[in-house]
């Protein structure tokens, strides 16, 4: 009994971390693709404001959100390794709810959708490939700047394609980017055996399991110390700081630590004293309070409704680690809270999906082509 009630708890914990990571998405990517038409509309009002520009540094930096993908690559590194059964797994259940669901309606087409997200390795994919694709296709819309592309106020799809693929090409196309990855990819090519052998190593893996909190917690301080905290910058780290504290829960519970394991008395010495385990769990619960520790002032910082959010958000962590009777109502129908979440997890990834545009759909095809071709998963039959 004890044993299920912990896996329910780290269950629900998880799930509510991965849809706070990608709850976090949606609103800079809202902000890229919906400013400009408010500034507009607004210019279009009020003749006086034409001359105001948009706040460039109202968003996460490239370099941060770049870090931040990099950190879910790495925690799900065993996606990239062929030997890994985890997408061929998810694609054969899928396939055989396609042939199962031939005929039916859209209420059992809902029905199906839903049964294969509480599959875990269809949940992990699906998770995986839109957060990934998601952070990539923002991170490239500020570096490239593609909120700042002069359309000249147009409205025509044709002319607005030209502009913006004249900017991405003077971007791409500059002497630094070109040196800069043509220097990477000759060290990659010319040492490709030897790099195939340092990963291939045990303690390759282990330090690649130890890259997420890390990257993570060097990302949040890249977004705590940006100048401008306007625009979507404060619930972007009011998200952020809960899906720590929930991961750190998580880890918590999954790995059934207690206070005397992760507290070090007795010394600078005692910090390097305990299992491996256990000295793993302090550097990753060190690092994602780090990232809330971090991240709160900017989480603080604007108007008064919007700091609730952080407190709101942090609620249903504090009151699984508090326990007793304030927690009861959640701990009586915490499978069916942890199904919830599992949905909101699908609905939140089609809506960033389809709210990213072009680019986040070219970044999820290009994923999901990379891991099809790594795995031939073309193969597959059901």
């Amino acid at each position: 009994m004890a044993t299920s009630v912990v896996a329910n708890t780290a269950k629900f914990l998880s799930r509510y971390a991965d849809l706070l990571g990608l709850i976090a998405i949606i609103p800079p990517l809202a902000h890229v693709k919906f400013s400009k038409l408010i500034e507009l509309q607004q210019q279009t009002a009020e003749a006086s404001d034409s001359k105001k520009k948009t706040d460039t540094s109202c968003l996460p930096s490239a370099a941060a959100l770049l870090l931040f993908a990099a950190a879910e690559l790495f925690a799900k590194v065993e996606l990239f390794t062929p030997g890994d059964a985890t997408l061929k797994r998810a694609v054969g259940e899928a396939l055989r709810a396609q042939q199962s669901s031939q005929g039916t309606g859209v209420n059992g087409m809902v029905s199906i959708v839903g049964k294969l997200l509480e599959h875990t390795d269809i949940f992990d994919c699906v998770r995986f490939i839109t957060t990934v694709a998601g952070l990539l296709s923002l991170c490239g819309t500020v570096a490239l700047r593609l909120d700042d592309v002069d359309t000249r106020g147009s409205m025509n799809p044709l002319k607005v394609a030209i502009h913006t693929t004249r900017h991405v090409l003077t971007g791409v196309l500059s002497p630094r980017v070109f040196f800069v990855l043509a220097v990477c990819a000759t060290f990659i090519c010319g040492n490709w055996t030897a790099l195939g052998k340092l990963v291939k190593r045990k303690v390759a893996t282990d330090i690649i399991a130890a890259l997420p909190s890390v990257l993570r917690a060097i990302a949040a301080t890249m977004v705590a110390l940006q100048a401008s905290y306007s625009g979507p910058i404060p619930i972007f780290a009011s998200v952020h700081g809960a899906a720590a504290a929930a991961r750190a829960a998580h880890l918590f519970v999954y790995e059934r630590l207690s206070i005397e394991d992760i507290v070090v008395s007795g010394g600078a010495n005692a910090v390097f004293e305990g299992t491996k385990a256990v000295m793993s769990a302090r550097c990753n619960l060190a690092m994602e309070a780090w990232v809330l520790l971090v991240l709160l002032p900017c989480a603080l910082s604007h108007s008064r409704l919007r700091r609730l959010a952080l407190p709101v958000l942090l609620m249903p962590v504090a009151m699984i680690l508090q326990g007793g009777p304030r927690a009861e109502p959640l701990m009586s129908q915490l499978e069916e809270v942890t199904r919830g979440l599992t949905f909101g997890v699908g609905g939140v990834a089609i809506l960033m999906v389809f709210m990213g545009g072009m680019s986040t759909m070219l970044a999820v095809l290009g994923l999901m082509q990379v891991l099809v071709r790594l795995h031939n998963l073309e193969k597959i039959r059901y």
